[in-house]
């Protein structure tokens, strides 16, 4: 049952989340504060800031709809990559920039805040998505009409047509983008400390 991949793959990103904060807290003795600091700078910078200005620049309808999404994808896409770098980047940035008034940064600042960034997205895109997926593939299979009913077909169509390769996949995603969050936070550590 699909409820069940989902479920499981929910619990190993929880785990790829947590197991190297754990472990390089204990080898290399990373600082939960950095880690935390990581956490809100991925959440206020993409969570709010990035939303506000979507809002405005791709002003979207009621229903969800983008007309540059539709009219344009390329640009759609485009557009996001950029501001997600410009905003994300600009945290990094500002949270190496202020650590390293307060203390002498260390190698492991980049590793802490790169896993409280990467950890942060994993949790809010990753289980979060999964969450939404178990909510309405668990309307379906117990014919919750009344859910059911306030859930557009083409959702419900795809929920139902997920298996259980296309689940872990999404987990996959999640652990290569925690990995990619480190190595950037690594990057921007590197040229605050320079």
């Amino acid at each position: 049952m699909i409820t069940t991949h989902i479920m499981i793959s929910m619990l190993l990103i929880l785990v790829a989340v947590l197991v190297p904060v754990i472990y390089f807290k204990k080898s290399k003795h990373i600082s939960l504060v950095v880690f935390f600091l990581g956490g809100v700078g991925f959440y206020l910078s993409s969570q709010v800031l990035e939303k506000i200005l979507h809002w405005i620049v791709l002003q979207p309808q009621a229903d969800g709809r983008i007309a540059l999404q539709t009219e344009n994808p390329w640009l759609y896409v485009l557009y996001g990559v950029a501001v997600a770098a410009i905003f994300e980047e600009t945290a990094r940035w500002i949270v190496f920039y202020l650590l390293q008034k307060k203390r002498p940064m260390t190698v492991s600042d980049g590793l802490a805040y790169g896993l409280g960034h990467g950890g942060i997205e994993a949790l809010f895109v990753g289980i979060v998505s999964l969450l939404n997926f178990w909510i309405i593939a668990q309307a379906v299979t117990q014919g919750n009409a009344q859910l059911v009913t306030k859930i557009p077909q083409a959702t419900i169509d795809y929920i139902k047509s997920l298996s259980a390769g296309s689940i872990y996949l999404l987990v996959f995603e999640r652990i290569v983008a925690v990995i990619c969050q480190v190595l950037l936070s690594f990057w921007v550590w590197k040229s605050v400390k320079e």
